[in-house]
């Protein structure tokens, strides 16, 4: 009976390499070092302090031309 075990249980390794593949895959990623997760950090940040820049830019550009249409919606009653 032993023997009939062992086969089926190579054979579920055989079958399924993601069991085989994912503790070598942990590994992989624990071994980034302290400065890459750093700078991956540092990356981040940037990117995020950019998109919030550019949503600044885009939210005075509405302003400015929301202004203008105000601006112009009230010269044209006088017209």
């Amino acid at each position: 009976m032993d023997l009939n075990i062992l086969p089926k249980e190579i054979n579920i390794q055989e079958d399924n390499p993601a069991k085989t593949e994912a503790p070598l895959a942990k590994k992989k990623t624990s071994k980034l070092s302290k400065r890459e997760n750093k700078n991956a950090s540092e990356n981040v940040k940037k990117a995020s302090n950019f998109q919030k820049e550019i949503n600044k830019i885009i939210h005075k550009k509405k302003a400015d031309s929301n202004n203008e249409t105000d601006s112009n919606t009230n010269e044209s009653p006088e017209e």
